[in-house]
């Protein structure tokens, strides 16, 4: 009985969202599923925190015949349903839509090669699933005008939200504070309270949107502070978390934004008021020199006196990570990539497949369908023509994204366009050293990071469509 909860209060949540999504497609609210998506997506985050997590059957994952789906996965394909339900096949595609097709036909045609090589089932699945996360998310997000997002009233509160949770989330496991309970019927509980690594760049890549908009809408609005706010809060509240994949990805996100910023065309369309600024800055420092003296009048990283087993353990959150042996552990699960993709190099070996490594932390020998690089996870399942076609199609479109930040005139839509270009940046960055593909809210990111791109490209063309029709 208490199996079945999940899966019936699952279904329950499924159908009204559903029947919502309907009635928002009708209504030309479109980004109202994105936004509710996103919420799903963020409390999945805050509410389990650990990969272990994975294996509880709940609310947020109900399991369907011995397959668990996270409850953010099956709303992206229910808000997809309703709105080829309501609006047909979309109309309008971004110029490098054929590389997008190829790439995302090339992946389930090596899931049927990775099954005529008797490769797991299981294993086929979860790494197709890139082709509905991904490529769902990219129709579904981008075919939602990007003004409809930029001046959305609900996707600036859920940013506002989730700046708070992840406050929170940080004080609590800088305190070391978390709970595991199975009182909630259908929703078990497991170390809530720990800020996990998914969380960091989940807030991180929203941040990054979230900053882009701030910064570049109009002049002593007050909407800037409500996108800016939460957006730093989002960014840096990453730090909670001490995994380096994570913050190398904020790093090349906040790289891509600072180069935009500087531009000729950047430096035109940041307008700000220099006394709010300064303000704003001496704030921000006031508010960092301020908890630094607590931290370092406290010093609850260091203090371990009268301690008792009923004492929280308090843990520094600007520290590095100390896994033992995680670099060394990546460069021999690279070694075996290598030698898997010379055995298949241009058609690859198919979805499903494993390779055995050497894990320094454990001092074992153990299998795994991924190699914590998802240049190497595409070589050694699609071969070279998959990796090339994946390559290319993020490039078309990162190109396509930066014409729009270069010649759109609204700077709104070209926020969008450049918040997308680095929460996508920022991912991959990621997954050259953090396979991505394979963890399902991570997935969904990328289709959201991708998606707002491809929103505010096709908004750019239809703005200079409509242009060349009233001259005409």
């Amino acid at each position: 009985m208490t199996s079945a909860v999940p899966l019936v209060a699952g279904g329950i949540l499924v159908v009204g969202f559903f029947a919502a999504c309907l009635r928002w497609e009708r209504q030309g609210r479109s980004e109202l599923a994105v936004v509710t998506i996103l919420a799903v997506l963020v409390a999945d985050v805050v509410l389990y925190a650990e990969t272990s997590s994975a294996s509880l059957v709940s609310v947020m994952q109900p399991r369907l015949g011995g397959q668990g789906l996270r409850l953010v996965q099956l709303a992206v394909l229910v808000a997809l349903a309703a709105r080829f339900l309501v609006q047909g096949i979309p109309r309008r595609w971004v110029r490098s839509t054929p590389l997008w097709l190829g790439f995302f036909v090339w992946v389930a045609a090596s899931g049927v090669v990775g099954y005529l090589q008797g490769h797991t089932p299981p294993l086929i699945l979860r790494q197709a699933m890139i082709i509905p996360m991904i490529g769902g998310g990219m129709l579904l997000i981008g075919g939602v005008q990007a003004r409809q997002y930029v001046q959305s009233v609900a996707l600036r509160r859920l940013f506002g939200g989730a700046a708070v949770a992840a406050s929170l989330l940080l004080i609590v496991d800088t305190f070391g504070s978390t709970l595991t309970t199975n009182a909630i019927p259908g929703l078990p509980v497991q170390s809530f309270g720990l800020y996990g690594a998914d969380a960091g760049t989940v807030f991180a890549g929203l941040g990054m949107v979230g900053l882009a908009i701030g910064l570049y809408s109009p002049k002593g609005s007050r909407d800037r502070a409500l996108w800016l706010v939460p957006g730093v809060v989002l960014m840096l509240s990453l730090f909670a978390t001490s995994q380096r994949a994570a913050r190398l990805g904020l790093f090349v996100g906040c790289v891509i934004l600072a180069v935009a910023a500087l531009t000729a065309v950047g430096r035109q369309r940041f307008l700000f008021n220099r006394r709010a600024f300064l303000l704003g800055a001496l704030g921000t420092l006031g508010v960092v020199l301020g908890i630094a003296f607590v931290a370092a009048a406290v010093n609850p990283w260091e203090h371990t006196e009268n301690r008792t087993s009923a004492t929280p353990d308090f843990k520094n959150p600007f520290a590095a990570t100390s896994r033992e042996g995680s670099i060394l552990s990546r460069y021999h699960q690279w070694d075996v990539a290598r030698d898997q993709i010379l055995a298949a190099p241009f058609m690859g070996g198919g979805l499903g497949g494993t390779a055995r490594h050497f894990e320094e932390g454990s001092k074992e020998v153990v299998e795994s369908d991924i190699f914590h690089n998802i240049g190497l996870d595409l070589l050694s399942r699609l071969g070279l023509v998959g990796f090339l076609l994946a390559v290319g199609a993020v490039v078309a479109l990162s190109l396509e994204t930066i014409d729009v930040w270069r010649r759109d005139q609204d700077n709104l839509v070209a926020a969008l366009a450049i918040g997308g270009l680095a929460t996508t940046g920022g991912i991959l960055a990621k997954g050259m050293v953090e396979s991505v593909f394979e963890k399902d809210r991570l997935a969904v990111l990328i289709g959201v990071g991708l998606g707002f791109m491809v929103s505010a490209v096709l908004t750019h063309h239809s703005t200079r469509q409509a242009a060349l029709e009233n001259r005409g």
